[in-house]
């Protein structure tokens, strides 16, 4: 983040979605503050997904997870029709149609578990794609370099409306007490 040496007052926002970063940092400049008093700090590389808002992103991860954890426990209900069939077939378990059926039923709900479970897992433990971070993890900050108290006042209070989850007023340098 670039350093203000020349202005008396800072204020530092942090942002939990880079695009409430990007969109607070235009504010300010549209509100008059001069661009090289404003600086952004984002991380290098964001994926589309994190450069959503937050609740969209988060939204799309767990609407994907429950597809993904539905089709992986049916293809496991599948697998549990041949399971008991096999077993019935070599004489393990109650004989009979209703032996079978009995079979068929446990095996279908075991496998259908299992894999479900399993591919549950598997999706949340896959870092490659987003998983939703921890509350209030910063993705984005917004500096910027304030001339005097009230002005300091004036931008806390704008970034704040755009959506700031926290702005720290900063002391003034040493030279300018």
């Amino acid at each position: 983040m670039a350093s203000h040496d020349d202005s008396p007052y800072r204020v530092v926002a942090s942002f939990a979605d880079v695009v409430q970063a990007r969109e607070a940092a235009a504010a300010l400049i549209e509100e008059g503050v001069s661009p090289d008093r404003v600086s952004l700090d984002v991380p290098d590389i964001v994926s589309q997904e994190v450069s959503t808002p937050a609740g969209r992103r988060e939204s799309l991860f767990f609407g994907r997870f429950v597809v993904t954890v539905t089709l992986w426990s049916i293809a496991g209900a599948v697998l549990g029709v041949p399971a008991a069939a096999i077993l019935t077939a070599v004489g393990i378990g109650p004989g009979g149609r209703d032996g079978f059926l009995l079979q068929l039923v446990a095996w279908i709900i075991f496998w259908h578990l299992m894999i479900g479970l399993w591919a549950g897992y598997a999706l949340l433990m896959d870092r490659s794609q987003f998983t939703p971070g921890r509350p209030g993890a910063t993705l984005g900050r917004v500096e910027v370099a304030c001339r005097d108290g009230d002005e300091v006042v004036l931008l806390t209070e704008l970034l704040l409306r755009r959506g700031a989850t926290s702005v720290q007023p900063a002391e003034p340098a040493s030279g300018h007490r």
